[in-house]
């Protein structure tokens, strides 16, 4: 059942846009919701689904999903940092146990009148200039950190030895098909899927592992898949890769191993 949410008003914005700002930039690209109002967005659905934003440059088209359902409408925009979105349509599943305001989200659309748009980061704000939304863009690897075997070197500024009744070393691997993250935790297997994002942000989702028991094992296999819902922000250089929290802090470095 699709049903129609309300339009947005009109309203103008200053243009303070770069002249050399290509708007392509803005069109046929996820933009994954990171902030509204300011605020980290928190969000779990068991499909790893995450609200989003695209425009279609071809119809000026926008569609995306709103944290249960999926909505779709049009924009208007002058080629510089001025836009407006239309009316909406959306579908209407329930949806009780996802614990995310989708109408707030939906409605903050409806106030937007321009946007700021810098590496890979989309700023959406109303009239007055003030940020609404941020977003960061989804895409390709291009950091270089994907298929890659990354090996477990320190966690929490401890060097991590392989104990010898272990059956290989911790390790993951950021998989380009599907977007899938696969590794081995000590004693276990594990698996979830990623979305890499803009800032160096990765974000994790349906992390789950095997059951095995290793009560030999002299490594905190739980301390260890915590980091993934730690971890703020990541740091490569070259073949070594860290996963930091919001405030620097080293959760853990791995480095590159070829085979």
């Amino acid at each position: 059942m699709i049903g129609l949410l309300t339009s947005c008003g009109s309203g103008k914005a200053t243009d303070t846009a770069d002249s050399s700002f290509d708007p392509s930039a803005l069109y046929n690209k996820t933009w994954h919701l990171d902030k509204i109002d300011g605020k980290a967005v928190n969000y779990t659905n068991e499909n790893g689904k995450w609200p989003s934003l695209i425009l279609d440059d071809t119809d000026n088209g926008v569609s995306g999903f709103a944290g249960c359902n999926n909505f779709m409408g049009n924009f208007e925009t002058d080629g510089k940092n001025q836009l407006e979105f239309s009316k909406m349509a959306s579908t209407r599943m329930a949806c009780p146990h996802i614990d995310f305001n989708e109408n707030g989200y939906l409605k903050l659309l409806e106030e937007v009148r321009s946007y700021q748009l810098a590496e890979d980061v989309l700023k959406l704000q109303n009239k007055k200039g003030k940020t609404l939304l941020s977003f960061s863009v989804v895409g390709e690897d291009s950091s270089g950190i994907t298929e890659k075997y990354w090996k477990l070197k320190t966690f929490h500024g401890k060097e991590v030895k392989m104990n010898k009744n272990q059956e290989q070393e911790v390790h993951f691997i950021l998989k380009d098909k599907d977007h899938k993250i696969q590794g081995f935790s000590g004693c276990n297997t594990f698996m979830g899927s990623y979305d890499l994002k803009g800032g160096n942000v990765i974000k994790f989702s349906q992390m789950a592992g095997t059951l095995k028991a290793c009560p030999d094992l002299d490594f905190n296999e739980n301390d260890f898949l915590r980091i993934f819902e730690e971890m703020d922000h990541y740091k490569q250089d070259g073949d070594i890769l860290q996963f930091l929290s919001a405030t620097d802090e080293v959760l853990a470095t791995f480095e590159a191993v070829y085979f």
